[in-house]
């Protein structure tokens, strides 16, 4: 399909319009706008080369994921008084728990967990949805969601 404006914007199947897709180059610093698309691969098979450019360059942009596994246990969960949560610690390391509300701010904070699990209360926190995460001080070891009823 074509669609012809200022610039042509072709439509590739399975990937989309061309115009959806930008190249931004620059020439003796002058930044020149190219509303099209250079070339497209998938799992490193070119699918498409636009017939203007000779060289094949992508740039991947989007949101930087981690992904991790989460290694514990959380039981009860809702609870009503307290809940356990047991996790992974084969080097002993010293973990901080950090216990969020819906709105990202952290209500309770455990400090210097150096063991396989830890008791958290219920305290003084509301009925609700509530979020933690476990860290070491290199990184997030683990993160879910806990349930006050």
């Amino acid at each position: 399909m074509f669609l012809s404006n200022l610039w042509t914007e072709t439509w590739i199947e399975g990937i989309g319009s061309s115009n959806g897709l930008h190249y931004v180059g620059v020439y003796f610093c002058l930044f020149d706008y190219y509303p099209e698309l250079n070339c497209f691969k998938e799992n490193d098979t070119l699918k498409y080369q636009n017939v203007n450019y000779s060289d094949c360059f992508y740039n991947t942009v989007g949101i930087s994921e981690k992904f991790f596994k989460n290694n514990f246990e959380l039981f009860p969960n809702p609870f009503s008084e307290f809940t356990i949560l047991k996790f992974e610690n084969p080097l002993q390391e010293t973990f901080t728990l950090n216990v969020m509300n819906a709105d990202g701010r952290t209500v309770v904070k455990y400090e210097n967990i150096s063991g396989n699990d830890i008791k958290i209360e219920r305290e003084q926190l509301n009925n609700g949805i509530y979020f933690f995460q476990l860290m070491n001080e290199n990184q997030i070891h683990s993160k879910g969601k806990l349930i006050i009823q």
